[in-house]
């Protein structure tokens, strides 16, 4: 459902500068409600203890909001309730309402597509930490991802997407770079750098110990830059941040994720195993091509969708960490492509 029940707890000015802010929006209804929960008994029985009883001077203002109202309100009441060290916004879900409030065609997509800035951080910035799920996760995609790549196996390398958990810290990393989050980015950029590292080294271990046959398919059509991987990584991020965005499941996101990234590392690490330095160097091109598109795809659906902070000098850093990370992105996939089709074109005359 398109509702959200906002719940503001504070002193009475507070709710009463909040209450004025919510009379200049558009809501679908508002309420207050205010003073102790419990009082003296009319026997004349104790009171309750202190923790159970709410002072006179507070209460909570509860608004239902439809969804593409909710960013503009929630910056609006985050500027008054930022003078009252006790208050608290929340943020509740609605599954359903009575009589359901009638919206058209148009408005109701407008709702469907838009997501609270804070709704999005709380669930992105989470799959951005460093746990030992996610190193765990990891290590067995990698291994899987092995096992198919040198047997072949295409069945095998998809099964190995399902669990790869590289979605979270890059969907992180290209929303904090869209609101110029620098702890986020910082810490984003570390978990996928460390998770791609560890695939790597896994996989560098299985090529310098074991006889290996690195001829497969799977292994060869990852041995240099091309356009599918390029669409997919662009798909894919885009896909990725246009769930986040409207909220649904990103589970088989996550696989095209996992299918632009995991592989060629994987390539890479048998590769350098194996001493075939020129071959590894075509997967490295190609991991840094795919990271760069799916980066510039994520991070052009988050600004399309309305994604910024909400104070102008946070606006004005999120507007340099945008044009930064863009460039380098974009730059990345233009030589990359120079690179490619000067290789086709010079093919073309030799032939």
């Amino acid at each position: 459902m398109a509702l959200r029940m906002l719940e503001i707890v504070g002193d009475t000015k507070t709710l009463a500068r909040c209450r004025n802010v919510l009379d200049q929006r558009r809501v679908t209804d508002v309420w207050q409600l205010t003073g102790a929960v419990h009082s003296h008994n009319e026997e004349g029985a104790a009171a309750p203890e202190d923790d159970d009883i709410r002072p006179p001077d507070r209460g909570s203002l509860r608004a239902l909001v439809q969804k593409g109202d909710q960013q503009g309100i929630l910056d609006a009441l985050s500027a008054v309730v930022s003078s009252d060290p006790k208050a608290r916004i929340v943020l509740l879900p609605v599954d359903a309402t009575e009589p359901e409030p009638a919206v058209s065609e148009a408005e109701d997509f407008r709702q469907r597509i838009s997501t609270p800035r804070q709704v999005l951080y709380s669930t992105i910035a989470s799959g951005g930490r460093p746990t030992m799920t996610f190193y765990g996760y990891a290590v067995l995609a990698t291994l899987v991802a092995s096992v198919g790549l040198l047997t072949d196996s295409v069945a095998v390398v998809i099964g190995a997407m399902v669990i790869a958990p590289l979605l979270g810290p890059l969907l992180a990393l290209a929303f904090g770079a869209t609101l110029g989050d620098a702890a986020l980015i910082r810490r984003a950029a570390l978990t996928a750098t460390s998770g791609i590292a560890l695939a790597l080294v896994l996989s560098l271990l299985a090529g310098l110990v074991f006889p290996l046959n690195v001829e497969t398919r799977e292994i060869t059509s990852r041995l240099g830059v091309g356009l599918d991987g390029l669409l997919i990584a662009i798909a894919s991020g885009a896909a990725g941040a246009l769930a986040a965005s409207r909220g649904t499941p990103g589970a088989l996101v996550g696989v095209m994720v996992a299918v632009a990234i995991l592989p060629p590392t994987v390539v890479v690490g048998l590769m350098l195993g194996q001493g075939r330095m020129v071959d590894a160097w075509g997967a490295i091109q190609l991991l840094a091509l795919n990271i760069a598109g799916l980066h510039l795809a994520a991070q052009a659906v988050f600004v399309a969708n309305g994604i910024r902070p909400g104070s102008w000098w946070q606006k004005r850093g999120a507007n340099q960490s945008r044009t930064v990370s863009a460039l380098v992105s974009g730059a990345v996939v233009v030589v990359f492509l120079i690179v490619f089709f000067t290789r086709d074109f010079g093919w073309s005359l030799m032939g």
